[in-house]
């Protein structure tokens, strides 16, 4: 049975509403320096939510595939340009190749779901949340990644350029940097993967089963998209490096 508007109780919303409030204000009155950080996280949780539904009526209006691929290029450079801010040797020196290196990530990870779903009104209603979903978890590990490789770069030059000297190839100089940023990129999703609670993975399977798939295809679903997102992780990090070369 699917879920709708006349499910959800008042009474419910409002009791969450006055325990939210009383957290608030347990925060103003013990660490008002964390209330800052927790009005923040409300209100991009909000403004998420609010693109996620915003993204999925224009797909449900247009009801076309290429709004949906405007919708997943748009993700993949914002995200770069997210990530070029945090980061600033990106910005000044491969802003061009991060952004390559996302949509890259981003497509492939947009297609693997794509693939997994049978039918145009399924893509529809469940990429543009998971694809969010997937994006935050990538962007994590790529930005951990990234800081290990900019770590690297800065304190293996010697090492690269003795290397060199003594006759190694580029590759092979730099197999030392490949190495480490990949495992700093695929460590955090690989975690998560082996964690007996996943937040983020539990919320997906309870939509899912809100949404009236079935438990088993559900956690299979889920566990499609964790490969996913790894896959689509080192393939950014991999892309972006080559790139850079």
């Amino acid at each position: 049975m699917i879920m709708s508007m006349e499910s959800i109780s008042i009474l419910g919303i409002v009791v969450m509403v006055l325990l939210v409030t009383a957290v608030i204000v347990l925060f103003a009155l013990i660490d008002r320096r964390f209330l800052k950080r927790l009005l923040k996280s409300f209100v991009v949780a909000v403004l998420m939510l609010a693109a996620t539904g915003g993204c999925m009526a224009l797909l449900n209006h247009y009801n076309s595939w290429w709004v949906l691929l405007l919708a997943v290029i748009f993700a993949a450079l914002a995200c770069a340009w997210y990530e070029s801010q945090q980061l600033r040797f990106i910005a000044q020196r491969s802003l061009i190749s991060l952004c390559m290196a996302y949509l890259m990530g981003v497509l492939s990870f947009a297609g693997t779901t794509w693939l997994l779903l049978k039918n145009m009104n399924d893509v529809r209603l469940v990429l543009p949340p998971v694809l969010m979903l997937g994006i935050l978890f990538i962007q994590k590990s790529v930005t951990i990644g990234l800081r290990t490789y900019q770590s690297c770069l800065r304190h293996t030059r010697e090492h690269y350029l003795y290397l060199v000297a003594n006759g190694a190839t580029h590759l092979e100089a730099s197999l030392p940097t490949i190495r480490r940023t990949l495992r700093a990129t695929a460590l955090p999703l690989l975690r998560l993967m082996a964690m007996p609670i996943q937040m983020g993975a539990l919320l997906l399977v309870a939509g899912l089963l809100i949404g009236g798939v079935s438990p088993v295809s559900a956690c299979l679903f889920t566990l499609m998209l964790q490969f996913a997102t790894l896959v689509s992780s080192v393939l950014l990090i991999v892309s972006f490096i080559w790139l850079c070369k």
